[in-house]
């Protein structure tokens, strides 16, 4: 294979730079806001109808997806394909709709507030700057902009007051932050349409805190915090900013394996024109060898078969079937997933991800996996080992009397101390492999003919 000269590089930094920034818009799922209220504000391309859609669907935005998304469009309906515009002259006449903790009179009541702004300031995001200016900061800000809404939306009831929190009061205020968020960020290839961009800092932004981000939060010691409130999303965002420059170093370094792997490397070419269904064929497979292997490590070979992908094969799809099986079922059957198991198989599965197959390694050529690939995800998977054997423990021990829950100790620690023994063994008998090539290769040959 020719390879360029290292001097060369430096000649080739525009075509490097075109090569990186195709590789990052390659890797932004375009689908990810077709589910999303979001996408109901990607529909209106004009700037200040996006700022109206936005504060109508972030306001509304709580509860199940579907219904919500189905909910916001109906609101919409009467005001047309020019939701300011509309505002400006009136507000329309709308059906008695109804949607959890708000009811019809609460919409008209919201619109009502929404049209005073637009007739006061011209903008939206007029507005809001205005209050930014006042000195108080973000929470200042959001606080008159708020009312600036309520003083206008007259005849609401307690469904109104549900859909415009005020920030005074110490809440998280998700949804305001959510709509701040689709007004302010945009940047090439990323869905938020940024109407107010220019006129509102980014870095004043707070992370829209919901459920399950609360929850991570915590387990990964963002915040401390009982309560999700303002205090905590200052938390949660000043610990995103802390940890922002080494996702972003990641990234880059990702980026740029990716790069160098196919246009120095030598991972393009016939062998590696794999289409979709076999690379997910091939993540699944590739997710439950290394599980596998983690969790009882033997054989070890230093160059595993290349598999062959068949994805005509019905048993060829049984792997990743088996791992969409998983969070289906919780779904379908409405249950709460163990959140340490579920947290450690994400983990797992997200370690491995640049190895499942979607990314062309020139080992591939020989094989599909190997051992070293798997180092950063091993931790995890021996965690939740441990912490399985252990949980299982614990719950025998409720059932025991005391003198059977001493035995039960005993065998905790007998386990243990063979679990050691066994796998110190086999790392033993294998580590003579390495004395040479001969032996390395002859190891190799064994168990991969």
């Amino acid at each position: 294979m020719q390879r360029s000269e290292p001097a060369a590089i430096g000649a080739t930094a525009p075509a490097l730079r075109r090569s990186l920034e195709s590789l990052r818009r390659a890797t932004l799922a375009a689908g990810r806001v077709e589910q999303d209220p979001l996408r109901i504000v990607l529909d209106y391309p004009e700037p200040e109808d996006q700022e109206v859609v936005g504060l109508l669907a972030a306001l509304l935005a709580y509860g199940r997806v579907d219904l919500l998304r189905a909910h916001t469009r109906e609101v919409l309906a009467p005001l047309g394909r020019h939701p300011a515009a509309t505002l400006r002259r009136g507000v329309p006449p709308l059906p008695d709709l109804r949607y959890r903790f708000h009811r019809g009179g609460d919409l008209r009541a919201l619109l009502r507030g929404a049209r005073s702004a637009l007739r006061r300031h011209g903008r939206l995001r007029d507005a809001f700057a205005s209050g930014l200016r006042g000195g108080g900061g973000l929470r200042g800000a959001l606080t008159l902009f708020a009312g600036e809404i309520r003083s206008g939306a007259t005849g609401g009831g307690a469904g109104l007051r549900f859909l415009l929190p005020d920030p005074r009061l110490g809440g998280a205020c998700k949804r305001w932050h959510l709509y701040l968020r689709w007004m302010v960020r945009r940047a090439p290839g990323d869905p938020d349409p940024g109407p107010w961009r220019g006129a509102v800092p980014p870095s004043r932004l707070l992370v829209p805190l919901d459920a399950h981000l609360v929850r991570v939060s915590r387990r990964l010691g963002f915040t401390a915090r009982r309560t999700a409130d303002w205090k905590m999303a200052e938390e949660v965002t000043a610990a995103l900013r802390r940890l922002a420059p080494y996702f972003l170093l990641a990234f880059a370094a990702g980026l740029v394996s990716i790069w160098f792997e196919r246009n120095y490397i030598g991972s393009s070419g016939p062998e590696f024109q794999l289409a979709l269904p076999e690379r997910l064929v091939l993540a699944g497979r590739v997710f439950w060898f290394y599980l596998g292997k983690a969790l009882w490590p033997h054989p070890v070979i230093f160059v595993y078969p290349r598999w062959e992908l068949n994805p005509a094969e019905i048993t060829a799809w049984l792997p990743l079937l088996g791992l969409a099986a998983v969070p289906v079922f919780f779904l379908v059957t409405r249950r709460r997933p163990p959140g340490g198991v579920f947290f450690a198989l994400s983990c797992f599965a997200v370690s491995l991800f640049p190895v499942f197959g979607f990314f062309n390694i020139f080992f591939f050529r020989y094989s599909f996996v190997a051992d070293h690939w798997q180092y950063l995800a091993l931790p995890v998977a021996v965690a939740l080992a441990v912490g399985l054997v252990a949980a299982g423990l614990e719950k025998l021990k409720t059932r025991f009397d005391p003198r059977r829950r001493r035995l039960l100790r005993t065998a905790g620690a007998v386990l243990t101390i063979a679990s050691a023994l066994i796998l110190g063994g086999l790392t033993w008998n294998y580590s003579w492999s390495y004395r040479g090539l001969e032996p390395l290769w002859r190891d190799t040959i064994a168990g991969n003919p």
